[in-house]
């Protein structure tokens, strides 16, 4: 059911202006961001200020960044849009949603932040855990919940990294193109709120599921490898030989290689339990912190 159609809406320097803002990286490092600014003309990093940037844009420059009679010749509309020099180049253009919101908020008398304004308290990404197939695109939809109740759909307003490209690319707006087989994670960013989107892409393999039910599994920890890989139609790698594990072993766990000596014994140790002996007395060394 759809509610709150009578409410007057207002853009909100809080949670609209500083999106666009943010999102067109103006207020990054590279940007108006930096500690001195870009050009006489500075934002906080990632607006963590918000009074500050309200006042750095409607009353530095004797205001000049603003003109509330004709939004359109607002230095904060021509520069970015590129009818005036903007050493950062075109950020959006007129006809963006970007565009309107800072046109409208600049006509409505540039409200500022107040304490009164919902803050975000959670955002949410849709789908959280998805299973892709190489050459999909799939859609990210980015909902920020708000202290009064509210959600807002902010995916245009949120920014994208791929943590794995060789698994998945993303667009400026949420559009992932599923490029390899593997997993990957998109991080989703909102006015300093963060969330995660996983995927799991298959590898083209036919592993019967004879393998893994026939594999060795010593503890939890095989069983979460193993279904992992299945999910993922990898097979499981043979066992090493001992002079591999105990090199592993001291490099997983110390940081360090085993001395010769202490190779030398392992190797002869006949124990059918030697590599989980080993792993207590790792454990139980110092250097493992």
């Amino acid at each position: 059911m759809v509610t709150g159609q009578q409410q007057e809406f207002q853009w909100s320097f809080r949670n609209h202006v500083e999106s666009v803002l943010s999102k067109s990286g103006c207020n990054g490092g590279a940007c108006h961001g930096a500690r001195a600014g870009q050009n006489g003309f500075r934002l906080t990093l990632f607006g963590f200020d918000l009074a500050a940037d309200y006042s750095y844009l409607t009353r530095q420059a004797r205001g000049r960044r603003i003109v509330p009679g004709d939004p359109g010749r607002s230095m904060l509309l021509t520069k970015p849009t590129g009818m005036l020099p903007h050493k950062g180049g075109v950020r959006f253009e007129v006809k963006d949603l970007e565009y309107r919101v800072l046109a409208e908020w600049i006509a409505s008398g540039t409200p500022g932040p107040s304490d009164e304004d919902p803050v975000i308290e959670r955002v949410e990404v849709f789908p959280k855990h998805s299973r892709q197939k190489p050459g999909i695109q799939q859609q990210l939809v980015v909902l920020a919940h708000f202290s009064d109740g509210h959600c807002e759909d902010v995916t245009r307003w949120a920014k994208y990294t791929s943590l794995n490209s060789n698994v998945a690319a993303i667009g400026k707006h949420g559009l992932v193109d599923v490029t390899g087989a593997g997993e990957g994670a998109i991080k989703v960013w909102y006015l300093n709120h963060n969330q995660l989107a996983f995927l799991s892409v298959p590898y083209a393999n036919d592993v019967p599921s004879e393998v893994f039910a026939n594999s060795a599994r010593h503890n939890f920890v095989d069983d979460l490898i193993l279904d992992k890989l299945a999910s993922l139609n990898l097979p499981p790698s043979p066992v090493c030989d001992d002079a591999t594990f105990i090199r592993r072993a001291f490099l997983d766990t110390l940081g360090i290689l085993p001395t010769a000596k202490e190779t030398r014994e392992f190797l002869a140790d006949p124990a059918p339990d030697k590599r989980s002996t080993l792993v207590d007395q790792l454990l139980a060394r110092p250097e493992f912190v």
